[in-house]
């Protein structure tokens, strides 16, 4: 099968599964790519550690070229922000599927999912919120969306900023989330108010 074919037919494959994660959009349009489920055991500046069904592995996140964003490749797009999602994002404990080329390379990665947990508080004038999720050791912190401005400047997604603001500390909630290059809180429902802290 020669590659365009390949590509195509990845990107057929990732369409009707319904996947939805935008990097491995990216990855499975880019070529040939093996997808892989674990749980993250460690990260570091530039690699994942995952425990899997065939055991550990490691990956590694390769340099992405310096240059404007529009001349970059989708593959390299992809590397990009799952160098974000790595740096910033991941904690041990979590599930997520990543897209390997080569022996080691991590050209993607993507999650998606629900989770409850406990609001630390938003941060950032609201453009994060920091939640205490069960099973994870440590907090998570969703970012709000950004859009275009009146003006033209990228700015976070006013409901998004007012809605993380309305939670306070201490309110349990559960949130479904898509991992982008930072985790996005796509519903936020508040499971149980805490009365007895003050934010």
């Amino acid at each position: 099968m020669c590659r365009t074919t390949q590509t195509l037919v990845l990107a057929i494959v990732l369409v009707l599964g319904g996947l939805g994660i935008p990097c491995a959009r990216r990855v499975f349009a880019a070529g040939k790519a093996d997808d892989v489920s674990g749980t993250v055991v460690s990260t570091g500046e530039r690699s994942l550690t995952l425990k899997t069904g065939s055991g550990a592995m490691t990956l590694v996140v390769p340099e992405v070229p310096k240059r404007d964003w529009q001349k970059r490749s989708e593959l390299e797009k992809s590397r990009f922000m799952a160098a974000i999602a790595v740096k910033r994002a991941l904690k041990p404990g979590m599930k997520v599927r990543v897209k390997t080329s080569g022996e080691k390379d991590l050209d993607g990665v993507g999650a998606s999912g629900t989770i409850e947990g406990v609001v630390v508080g938003p941060e950032g004038g609201g453009k994060l919120l920091l939640v205490n999720v069960d099973g994870i050791d440590g907090s998570m912190a969703f970012v709000a969306n950004w859009e275009k401005g009146p003006n033209g400047k990228w700015r976070p997604v006013p409901a998004e900023v007012e809605r993380f603001k309305s939670l306070k500390a201490g309110t349990r909630v559960r949130i479904a989330y898509e991992l982008e290059e930072h985790f996005r809180a796509k519903t936020i429902t508040v499971l149980e108010q805490d009365s007895g802290k003050k934010s």
